[in-house]
């Protein structure tokens, strides 16, 4: 049986949905998004100093970025399932390190050819 429009406006999920969709969204755009460039800074910064990133801060940046994507999943109906903190945080995967590029081989000059007589 088709539904009214007066019947779909009236589900009390949908606008309790749209509650936790704007306050998804406040936190990415005022908690998350600022702690990505903080961490990015810090990163930036400390890479300066050692030559490489701070290991344990990678785990942390890892989990933020799996939550930033739970969240957009949510908001646009991706998926059903409320990000944190009412499910539990996202798991970090083990980060790997980025294998550094081996440096170009200098490539001698060709020979040049002897002519035979």
């Amino acid at each position: 049986m088709a539904q009214t429009l007066k019947e779909k406006l009236s589900v009390k999920d949908k606008w309790i949905r749209l509650v936790f969709m704007v306050l998804f969204a406040i936190v990415v755009y005022f908690i998350a998004i600022p702690l990505v460039w903080i961490i990015g800074a810090f990163q930036f910064i400390y890479s300066l100093f050692t030559g490489k990133p701070l290991h344990t801060l990678l785990h942390f940046s890892n989990g933020l970025s799996q939550y930033v994507h739970q969240i957009m999943a949510f908001i646009t109906y991706v998926n059903e399932e409320k990000p944190f903190p009412f499910s539990s945080w996202p798991g970090t995967k083990e980060v790997t390190k980025a294998k550094p590029k081996p440096a170009p081989v200098a490539k001698k000059p060709p020979e040049p050819k002897k002519e035979e007589k």
